[in-house]
């Protein structure tokens, strides 16, 4: 689980193969498909708005639109 600065919650559930992305109300925005299931996941990369997934056996990047919240 991870938070971006807009107060998104970005949350992988239990034998989903996706990211899927909460706004602050609890509204579903948008779900990431991901070949695997997702272990975790964090923002990084310079402008903290790239999003590392783990799968079970990969690592995946995805370009969002908003960054961390650090």
């Amino acid at each position: 689980m991870t938070i971006d600065k807009k107060g998104n919650v970005y949350l992988s559930t239990n034998g989903k193969q996706a990211v899927d992305i909460f706004s602050s109300l609890g509204v579903l925005l948008q779900s990431i498909p991901v070949p695997e299931r997702v272990a975790n996941m964090c923002f990084g990369g310079k402008d903290k708005n790239q999003l590392y997934i783990t799968g079970q056996s990969s690592l995946y990047r995805v370009k969002v639109q908003v960054e961390d919240i650090n």
